[in-house]
């Protein structure tokens, strides 16, 4: 394990955070010369973990004041809804960096035993590093949070009101369907039950309410915030896929890039692979058993309602 060393004037990637005493700090690692390209960022992290490259250990107070670079643009989503696909083509672009489900803002996000301050604090340095990594590889930043941090949307947009952002979204249907194929590390009921803060015995406990619970409530942050800023989109999986690479190109600009010709065509290009695996795009499967699909759509029946109100909106 390589040694652990207390830095303040470096641009380094987070991985974690804690206090000593009473003070907070980042445990960051070095970032590598070239941008990652895995389909989640911690997945990177876990291979820059057991490279050579040096831990530190960066207090907050020292880094949150400092100058933050522009992040481009913020993305939200629904979970299973092509937003893998989305930051795979954003980051083609050889100017774009994408943050992808940061392991550290989750954690930093839902830690209930943090003050205002304190969390304010903390995204703020976590929002300083990576901006300031991307502008040390010559990219603006883009960060993807994971699904559910779309229910802390209050607290990212309080340091980031004027970065524009997107939320994807796809048929609840599917995205219950594809977390009972393969589920997601968030899916149980208790942790379900501690995000959205509510008595254990109103997180049910199958699966396919536990996600259409979580969506319900996701929905209706994001109606919210989108009824408040008008610096937000709301985009569809139909349409992103169906597109060419039209939306993603759209999205890009909506963010401040101008992709040539040549990068649009790129872009496009990812719509023949698989999002997160790299091989060759296989057509999507919708059969499943009756009493499944029984089970997805009476689970649905809970969130169906705020769906069609984002769609509307």
């Amino acid at each position: 394990m390589s040694a652990l060393v207390v830095k303040h004037d470096v641009s380094p990637l987070p991985l974690d955070y804690a206090s000593y005493g009473e003070k907070y700090f980042l445990h960051c690692i070095t970032g590598p010369s070239t941008k990652p390209n895995d389909a989640f960022i911690t997945q990177t992290e876990r291979r820059m973990v057991t490279s050579e490259a040096t831990r530190q250990l960066v207090f907050v107070d020292e880094i949150k004041n400092r100058e933050r670079e522009p992040i481009a643009g913020l993305i939200f989503h629904s979970a299973r809804c092509g937003s893998t696909l989305l930051c795979n083509m954003l980051d083609s672009l050889p100017n774009c960096y994408v943050v992808r489900e940061s392991g550290v803002l989750n954690k930093l996000l839902h830690d209930r035993t943090l003050s205002t301050a304190q969390r304010q604090g903390l995204l703020s340095a976590a929002l300083i590093c990576y901006s300031r990594y991307a502008s040390s590889i010559g990219a603006r930043c883009v960060i993807k949070f994971t699904s559910h941090c779309a229910l802390r949307m209050p607290d990212i947009r309080a340091l980031l009101p004027d970065t524009p952002w997107v939320y994807l979204h796809r048929e609840p249907e599917e995205v219950v369907q594809s977390q009972l194929k393969k589920r997601a590390g968030w899916v149980s009921s208790t942790f379900v039950r501690q995000v959205l803060d509510v008595p254990k015995e109103q997180v049910p406990q199958q699966t396919a309410q536990q996600v259409a619970l979580m969506l319900k409530h996701c929905y209706q942050e994001v109606i919210q915030r989108k009824s408040e800023q008008p610096n937000g989109r709301l985009l569809s999986y139909e349409r992103l896929v169906a597109s060419g690479g039209t939306v993603a190109s759209e999205v890009a600009r909506y963010f401040g890039f101008i992709p040539s010709e040549g990068e649009v065509s790129n872009m496009a290009l990812c719509l023949s692979v698989d999002a997160k695996t790299g091989s060759q795009r296989k057509p999507e499967s919708h059969r499943y058993a009756s009493q499944q699909k029984l089970e997805v759509e009476q689970a649905c029946q809970r969130c169906r309602k705020e769906y069609e109100s984002l769609c509307d909106g």
